[in-house]
């Protein structure tokens, strides 16, 4: 009987240690440092906190020898190794409850002798028993270690010849997962306290190999949680190959950049339409990114939004930016291109009757000069001081109107600095409409770079040429 016991114990061990050699070697070729584009294969542990495993076998040995060295009974032989144990072998279903803790359920047939205080000749006869045995184990590592340590507490209950024999076991032991959790190895040693029938303290060695049962069916929170397997460069440190390793990503699996510490834009969109949280004026409202993220506003129903219409209150048309076209005179011809915008004139002399010679309307010198930097039609904060004062006059005389005539430098081509010319009177007169002076006072007209001050190129003298003049006209 010693000779089988110790025989199937070193067929177990040289078992373990194929199994621990051969997924040493493969793990250890997964995990190479030849990192490259191919998708690289991991161990990756199971992600369900509950899943059950079915045995392919589970023994128990029970020995009394040793332990009865320390008894007091003066009934001690040789106490040598497996001189007095019974062997016990069936299946076991294996249910692991949480991160550390499992249980396992034992049913087994069983041979050998037991050991009792003050037993009988029948406790020396090698008889046939039934077994059945619970554990609960815990887990000193995470479950996505691959080798775990444990510790266990058992109940080992035992039937023969009508007379039930009852362990209570404590012990440690290591459990090994491979085939990526699909397969378990477990060998364990305890120490086992008899609770019944005068059972002796005793030795109990134990082994079982498990197979998986199937997985608890994932759900979409467990599967997005889940480390993907990569194509990036270094997988096991960038999960989402977002350039961000996975202790510094708020989003590891998820692609995003580095501003929004790794996830995706999406998420710094508080509103949700499309523009980021930085870059939304209104984020807390859905809007548009041709707005900014704000909601499109036309109060005056013209086609053009609020914050490009000059006159947002009043219909326009674009060419007017948002203005109303008046046509005091009726003549068909917009007073803004009218050079006689309260007499009704033809197109051919720019609105003016056609036995009116073109005059110059305007005063023999301008009232009020805007200068402007080379090719640039924005103004200085000299310019709208002195357009501050035209407006102050303008409405303390409200019998008077004002001209504003564009002018350029000579550098560049007839229509570059016509049109360069017309932005600047543009960009006055948008300054006075802004300060409440209707558009009905304002006229325009440029001249590109026809009539300059001074005949130069000379920078330094041809800034006198960037301007526009503002003539003041009687109503």
């Amino acid at each position: 009987m010693k000779r089988v016991y110790m025989n199937y114990t070193k067929a177990v061990l040289l078992t373990v240690v194929c199994l621990m050699t051969t997924k040493t070697v493969v793990f250890s070729q997964t995990l190479s440092p030849t990192l490259t584009s191919t998708p690289i294969k991991r161990y990756l542990p199971i992600q369900e906190k509950k899943w059950n495993m079915l045995s392919a076998y589970r023994w128990h040995v029970q020995d009394f020898s040793t332990t009865d060295i320390n008894d007091s009974c003066n009934c001690v032989t040789d106490g040598k190794f497996l001189d007095k144990a019974n062997a016990n072998v069936g299946l076991s279903l294996y249910r692991n409850f949480s991160k550390r803790f499992a249980g396992s359920f034992d049913v087994m047939v069983g041979y050998g002798t037991i050991s009792r205080k003050l037993g009988n000749s029948l406790d020396k006869t090698q008889l046939w028993m039934n077994t059945v045995r619970g554990d609960l184990y815990y887990h000193f590592t995470n479950p996505s270690s691959q080798l775990q340590p444990y510790l266990f507490t058992a109940i080992h209950a035992s039937s023969r010849s009508s007379s039930y024999y009852v362990t209570s076991t404590n012990g440690l032991g290591m459990r090994f997962m491979f085939f990526n959790n699909n397969g378990m190895l477990t060998a364990q040693l305890g120490h086992g306290v008899g609770l019944t029938n005068r059972l002796r303290n005793n030795i109990i060695l134990s082994s079982g190999l498990y197979i998986s049962l199937g997985k608890k069916k994932k759900t979409v929170t467990e599967i997005n949680n889940e480390i993907p397997v990569s194509n990036c460069k270094y997988p096991l440190i960038d999960s989402d190959c977002d350039g961000i390793v996975d202790s510094l990503d708020a989003c590891p699996t998820l692609p995003g950049a580095l501003r929004d510490n790794g996830c995706p834009c999406a998420t710094n969109d508080s509103d949700g339409d499309g523009v980021e949280d930085s870059k939304d004026r209104c984020p807390t409202v859905a809007g548009s990114p041709a707005n900014q993220g704000c909601p499109a506003s036309d109060r005056d129903k013209d086609g053009i939004l609020d914050q490009d219409d000059f006159c947002p209150d009043v219909p326009g048309i674009p060419a007017n930016q948002g203005c109303p076209l008046v046509d005091t005179d009726k003549d068909g011809i917009p007073d803004k291109w009218d050079l006689c915008p309260e007499i009704p004139g033809i197109a051919s002399k720019q609105g003016c009757p056609e036995t009116t010679a073109p005059t110059n309307r305007y005063e023999e010198e301008p009232r009020y000069i805007l200068y402007f930097d080379f090719d640039k039609y924005y103004l200085t904060d000299r310019s709208k001081s002195t357009l501050n004062d035209l407006a102050d006059y303008l409405k303390s005389n409200p019998g008077r109107n004002c001209v504003l005539v564009g002018h350029t430098d000579e550098k560049g081509s007839i229509p570059y600095n016509v049109a360069l010319s017309s932005n600047r009177v543009n960009t006055a007169k948008a300054y006075l409409l802004g300060k409440r002076i209707s558009d009905t006072r304002i006229s325009t007209d440029y001249r590109g770079k026809k009539e300059p001050v001074v005949k130069t190129v000379d920078n330094a003298v041809a800034e006198r040429n960037r301007r526009v003049e503002i003539y003041l006209i009687a109503k």
